[in-house]
C-alpha cells in the first residue's frame, strides 16, 4: 500500500493550495497500544475531508506502524469509493520536517474561497487542525506547542495513551490532577517514569489546559463519524476568532506573527487583512482595507462609498459556482459548513451586504443542503431571487452522470438521460415542462415550469387569477422555494419553508400529497429506497399537518371550522383543505372533529346534531330544518322506494303487450323512466360540481379528473350500472318488440335487483350499520380478485374436461351464442367449485338425453353430444376439488377475515369520510323526480348570483374580510411553529 503514495503526492507542489489542513500525529513504538474503533477514525477523516469545500490535505509521519497505518488505510478506502472520473479532493503528504514546522508554514498561506469567481477570487487563511490519536510523551509536548501557537487540536478519545491522559486531566477536578495523572501514566504508557520526564508531562499538560478552548474531545466510541466535519469546522472558527486574546482576555504578543505585505498604492496588505482580493489590479478603489492590529475581527473587509455597480459586482462573485465542490452531494455533510461559508458570511455581516449579496450565499447553502445556515439566513430576512431558480434546479435535480460536466445540453439530458431520479419523473409527468426547469433561462419561466408539473401530477387545472408578472431581481416566492424542496427531497429546508409561508393547513396537505404521489412513481420502476425516502418526507407533513389542525380546533374551534373552509391558490390550484383532503382519499384528516363538527353545521343547517332535536325544531324552525342535506337524503329515500314499489309492480305484472296495455302499468312505468332520468341529472349535477357554489363544492380540474373521481366510489358506480341497464331495457322493449318480451323483461328485471342494491346506501349514514356497508363494498373487491384468479382455473380444467369427453369437437362456436361449447367448458368446474361432483358425467357413464352420432350433434348445436370414457377426468376432477374448496375457498376465507380485520381497525375513519361525501352530494342534491321542475328555479339562481358577484363590496366587507383572514393566516403560522416544535422534541 505504501507503495503506492509516492506517486499520488509527487505532483502535491503542482496543486492548488489546500482548503484545509489536517495533521495526524501520535505515532509511537515505545509503548504497547490498546484495542479501539480505527474504522469510525477513518470514516470521520474521510468525512472531515469531504466536507472541506475543496481540497483537503492530510499530514502524516510516514510510519509503518501505527497513527500512520490508520490515514494511509483511510486514504485508500477513500480513493477505492471515489467515481473513476472524479477528481480526488483529499491528499495525503509525507512530514518529515520537525515538529509542527510544515503546519506553521501552512498557516502563513492563504488559498482561494471556491465559491468565487476566477477572475476576482477571494482568499482566506489555510486552516490547520492537529488531530490525536494515541500517541506518546512527546505528542503531549506537539500539543502543548500547538496550542501556544494558537494551532486547534482534536484530540480522540478511546484511543489510549497520551490522548486519554490529556482528556482525562482536562475533564478532572483540578485537586486531583496530578494524582489522576500519576496513576493514569503508569496505567497507559507503561514504564516507570523518571522524575524529570514526568514533571515536563505534567508542565505541558497544565500549559495545555490554560489553552483548553483550542482542544476539542471526539470520543470514537460513542460519537458518529459524521459530525466529526463539524467538530473540525468548530475547532478552526474557535481559533480563527480568539487567536489573539490571551487567557486573560488581553491581546496577546505571538512569537509568530505574521509580516504584512504591500502590493501598490491602491492596495493595502492582504496578509493582516482576513478578507482579501487576488489580482489587485481588478480591485475598486471603493474597496479598502484596515490595517490595524491583530485585534480586527476575521471579516474585517469594509467597503466604503459602495455603489449599486459593485454590489452587482459583488452579488455576481457570490454566484459564480461553476467549480465549487458544494453542489455535489457526494461531497457534502449536512452537519459541517465549508469554512469558507463561515468567511463569506462574516464579510457580508460585517460590511452590511447581507441584504443585497446574501441571496447567493443562501443559493449555496441550499444547493449543498445546509440546513442550519439556510435557517440563520432566512431569519436575517434574506430571500432566493427569481434569477437563481434556474442555478438551484440544475445543480440539485439534474442527473450525477451529467452534472459532473462542464457543458451541457439541457434538450439531449432530458430526452436521453435514463437515470431513475428525480428529473426522470418530473419528465414522465412532463417533459417540455422539465426542460424549461432545467434549462438556464429566465427564473418566472422556471417557476411557471415547476408549478404546471405540480399542477399535471395532481391533476389539477390552472387557476386563470394567478397572471402576475415579477422582475428577474424580485425575490422568489416561497411557494417556489417550497415546491424545489419537495422536488430534491429536502425535509429540513422544506419544513422550514412550509413555516414561513402562508396557509400551512392546505399547504402541507398538498406537499403530502406530492410526495406520495412522487413515491409512487419511484415505486412503479422498483426504486425502493428514493421510494422509502420519498413516502417518509410525505409522512412527516401528513402528521405534522394533522396535528396543526388539531392543535388549531383546540385552541380556536369557530376560527378552525371557518378556516377548513377557505379557499386557497397554491401553485395554481385553487382549492380549500377540506374538499382537496377528499379528494385525495386522506381519510384521518376527514375524520379529525373540526372537520366533522364542520360537516355537523352543513348536514343539520345549523340545527342541534341530533336527529330527535333537529326532528322537533321542524316547529320552530322550519325553513332551515327542510333547507337541510339531511331532510333531502331523508325525502330522497322515500321517494326512491316509491320508485322502488312500482318498479317491482311493473316488471312482475305488465312487460307483456297484452299487460302493458292497460292504463296503470303506464303509469308504473313512465314513472319509473322519469325517476331515472331525474335521478342521472343529479349525477351529472354532483360529476361537475353543477350548483356546487363554485370553487368551494368542487375544485378546478379536469373533466376526465372529475369522471374519475366520481367513480371511484363504489356506490357512483352501482348507481352507473343500474341506470346502464334500465337505459338498455328501454331500449329493447321499445327497439326490438316481441309478443313475450323476454329479453326486455331479463334487462329490466336486472336492473330491478341493481336498485335494491342501490338502496342499501340509504344505511350507510347510521353509525352502526354503516361500518358494516363498507366491509361488503371491501370484501367485494376481495372477490373480484379472487374471481379473476378462479377463471383462470376455471378455464384450465374445463378445456381438460371438454378435451377429454369430447374429443375432436371442430364445432365450438356454431349456433346461437347460447349454445357455444365454451359454457360447457366453463359449466362443470365451475359448479364442482361450490361441491358438485358430477362423477357419473365425467366418467362417461351418463348417456341420457345426448346421442353419439356425429352427424346429429355436428348439424345441430342444441343436440348434446354423449361423453366419453376417460379414467384420467376423474383423476383431475379430484384433485381439482381437492384444490378448490380446501385451498382456493379457504383462501377467500382469510381473504374476507383479513379485510374485517383492517376495516374494524379503521371503521371509524371510513365511516366518516363516506359520511363526508354524501353530506356534500346532499348539501345542493334535489330529491328525483321534484328536481326535473325544481331545475328551472336552479338555473335561474345560478344566473342572477354570476350577475351579483360583479357588485362590489362595501369598505366595511372588505376591512372585515381582509381582517379575518390576516388573523387566520397569523393563526396558522404560530400553532405551526408550535407544533413542529413539540413534533421535532418527540421525535
Amino acid at each position: 500500500m505504501n507503495g503506492d503514495i509516492p506517486n499520488n503526492c509527487s505532483n502535491m507542489e503542482k496543486k492548488p493550495k489546500p482548503k484545509l489542513v489536517l495533521s495526524v500525529i501520535g505515532d509511537s513504538k515505545s509503548f504497547v497500544p490498546r484495542a479501539w474503533p480505527k474504522s469510525v477514525f477513518k470514516r470521520a477523516l474521510i468525512e472531515a475531508s469531504k466536507s472541506s469545500g475543496g481540497d483537503t490535505l492530510i499530514l502524516y509521519r510516514n510510519k509503518d506502524v501505527g497513527v500512520s497505518t490508520v490515514v494511509l488505510e483511510a486514504y485508500e478506502d477513500y480513493r477505492t469509493m471515489q467515481p473513476p472520473n472524479e477528481e480526488l479532493s483529499m491528499e495525503i503528504k509525507n512530514n518529515d520536517m520537525d515538529p509542527l514546522s510544515l503546519e506553521k508554514s501552512y498557516m502563513t498561506q492563504k488559498a482561494q474561497v471556491n465559491v468565487y469567481n476566477e477572475d476576482l477570487p477571494f482568499e482566506m487563511p489555510i486552516p490547520v487542525v492537529i488531530i490525536l490519536l494515541e500517541g506518546d510523551v512527546d505528542s503531549i509536548e506537539q500539543v502543548m506547542e500547538a496550542t501556544r501557537k494558537g494551532i486547534p487540536v482534536i484530540i480522540i478519545k478511546g484511543s489510549g495513551k497520551a490522548a486519554d491522559i490529556i482528556l482525562n486531566n482536562l475533564d478532572s477536578d483540578p485537586d486531583e490532577q496530578n494524582q489522576n495523572l500519576r496513576r493514569e501514566a503508569a496505567l497507559l504508557f507503561g514504564l516507570k517514569f523518571q522524575q524529570d520526564s514526568f514533571m515536563k508531562m505534567k508542565e505541558n499538560i497544565k500549559l495545555i489546559s490554560e489553552k483548553s478552548w483550542l482542544v476539542t474531545k471526539f470520543d470514537s466510541e460513542n460519537d458518529d463519524p459524521q459530525l466529526f466535519p463539524k467538530l473540525v469546522g468548530e475547532a478552526v472558527v474557535r481559533g480563527w476568532a480568539l487567536e489573539n486574546i490571551g487567557d486573560k482576555g488581553e491581546p496577546e504578543n505571538r512569537d509568530d506573527k505574521r509580516a504584512p505585505e504591500s502590493n501598490g498604492d491602491k492596495n493595502i496588505d492582504n496578509m493582516q487583512s482576513r478578507g482579501t482580493l487576488n489580482n489587485s489590479s481588478e480591485i475598486p478603489n471603493e474597496f479598502e482595507y484596515n490595517i490595524d492590529d491583530h485585534d480586527q475581527p476575521i471579516a474585517s473587509w469594509k467597503v466604503f462609498n459602495s455603489k449599486n455597480d459593485d454590489v452587482e459586482k459583488i452579488s455576481s462573485i457570490l454566484k459564480s459556482t461553476s467549480s465549487t465542490i458544494h453542489s455535489d452531494s457526494n461531497f457534502t455533510s449536512p452537519s459541517c459548513l465549508p469554512l469558507d461559508f463561515f468567511y463569506v458570511y462574516q464579510v457580508l455581516q460585517e460590511n452590511e451586504l447581507m441584504e443585497k449579496c446574501g441571496h447567493s450565499l443562501l443559493l449555496e447553502a441550499m444547493k449543498s443542503n445546509r440546513c442550519d445556515y439556510v435557517k440563520v439566513l432566512m431569519d436575517r430576512g434574506v430571500h432566493i431571487k427569481l434569477k437563481d431558480l434556474p442555478e438551484l434546479y440544475q445543480s440539485t435535480l439534474l442527473c450525477p452522470y451529467h452534472k459532473r460536466k462542464k457543458k451541457i445540453d439541457i434538450d439531449s439530458v432530458v430526452e436521453k438521460c435514463d437515470h431513475l431520479g428525480m428529473m426522470w419523473m418530473m419528465k414522465r409527468i412532463n417533459k417540455s415542462k422539465t426542460k424549461k426547469c432545467f434549462t438556464k433561462t429566465k427564473g418566472n419561466k422556471v417557476s411557471k415550469a415547476a408549478k404546471a408539473i405540480c399542477r399535471e401530477l395532481l391533476d389539477y387545472q390552472g387557476n386563470k387569477e394567478e397572471k402576475t408578472k415579477k422582475d428577474e431581481n424580485d425575490d422568489a416566492s416561497l411557494d417556489d422555494l417550497l415546491l424545489w424542496a419537495l422536488y430534491a427531497n429536502r425535509p429540513r429546508i422544506a419544513e422550514m419553508v412550509w413555516l414561513r409561508d402562508e396557509h400551512q393547513l392546505t399547504t402541507g396537505l398538498l406537499c403530502y400529497e406530492i410526495l406520495r404521489k412522487l413515491s409512487e412513481m419511484a415505486d412503479d420502476v422498483k426504486e425502493q429506497n428514493l421510494s422509502s425516502e420519498l413516502l417518509q418526507h410525505a409522512q412527516l407533513f401528513y402528521k405534522k399537518t394533522q396535528n396543526l389542525l388539531d392543535a388549531m380546533y383546540e385552541k380556536e374551534p369557530a376560527k378552525t371550522i371557518k378556516l377548513i373552509d377557505d379557499v386557497v391558490i397554491m401553485w395554481g390550484i385553487k382549492i380549500n383543505p377540506l374538499t382537496f383532503a377528499y379528494e385525495s382519499f386522506m381519510y384521518e384528516f376527514i375524520a379529525k372533529p373540526a372537520c366533522q363538527k364542520y360537516l355537523n353545521g352543513i348536514w343539520y343547517n345549523r340545527q342541534a346534531p341530533d336527529f330527535v332535536p333537529w326532528f322537533k325544531s321542524l316547529c320552530t324552525d322550519p325553513i332551515d330544518v327542510l333547507r337541510s342535506p339531511l331532510m333531502k337524503y331523508i325525502c330522497n329515500y322515500l321517494l326512491f322506494m316509491s320508485m322502488l314499489i312500482c318498479y317491482s309492480g311493473f316488471v312482475t305484472t305488465s312487460v307483456k303487450t297484452k299487460y302493458y296495455e292497460r292504463h296503470i302499468a303506464r303509469v308504473l312505468e313512465y314513472y319509473v323512466y322519469f325517476w331515472g332520468f331525474g335521478d342521472l341529472l343529479e349525477e351529472f349535477f354532483s360529476c361537475f360540481g353543477f350548483f356546487h357554489g363554485g370553487v368551494e363544492g368542487k375544485s378546478i380540474r379536469s373533466n376526465w379528473a372529475l369522471i374519475k373521481r366520481h367513480l371511484n366510489n363504489f356506490w357512483n358506480l352501482v348507481d352507473m350500472l343500474s341506470y346502464a341497464l334500465l337505459v338498455t331495457a328501454l331500449f329493447v322493449r321499445h327497439f326490438h318488440p316481441s309478443e313475450e318480451f323476454t329479453i326486455a323483461r331479463r334487462m329490466f328485471s336486472l336492473s330491478l335487483l341493481i336498485m335494491y342494491l342501490r338502496f342499501l346506501e340509504a344505511f350507510l349514514m347510521s353509525r352502526r350499520l354503516g361500518p358494516t356497508l363498507i366491509m361488503i363494498k371491501e370484501m367485494l373487491k376481495d372477490l373480484l380478485g379472487f374471481i379473476s384468479l378462479m377463471v383462470v382455473v376455471i378455464l384450465g380444467v374445463g378445456f381438460y374436461y371438454h378435451a377429454n369427453l369430447w374429443p375432436d369437437h371442430a364445432e365450438f362456436w356454431k349456433g346461437n351464442w347460447a349454445l357455444w361449447r365454451i359454457w360447457k367448458v366453463l359449466y362443470y368446474p365451475y359448479w364442482q367449485m361450490y361441491g358438485e361432483s358430477f362423477n357419473e358425467y365425467l366418467a362417461g357413464e351418463d348417456t341420457k338425453d345426448c346421442t353419439f352420432n356425429i352427424t346429429e350433434w355436428s348439424s345441430d348445436p342444441s343436440i348434446e353430444r354423449c361423453p366419453e370414457e376417460d379414467w384420467t377426468v376423474l383423476a383431475v376432477s379430484a384433485f381439482y376439488m381437492l384444490f378448490s374448496n380446501l385451498l382456493l375457498v379457504n383462501l377467500v376465507i382469510a381473504m374476507f377475515s383479513s379485510t374485517y380485520e383492517r376495516v374494524t381497525a379503521n371503521a371509524e375513519n371510513l365511516w366518516r369520510f363516506e359520511r363526508y361525501s354524501v353530506i356534500v352530494n346532499y348539501k345542493c342534491r334535489v330529491p328525483s323526480p321534484v328536481n326535473l321542475l325544481w331545475n328551472f328555479r336552479r338555473f335561474y339562481v345560478a344566473c342572477k348570483k354570476s350577475k351579483c358577484r360583479k357588485k362590489n363590496k362595501t369598505d366595511s366587507e372588505k376591512d372585515s374580510n381582509r381582517e379575518n383572514e390576516e388573523f387566520r393566516r397569523k393563526f396558522q403560522r404560530i400553532i405551526a411553529y408550535e407544533v413542529s416544535d413539540k413534533f421535532n422534541n418527540i421525535s
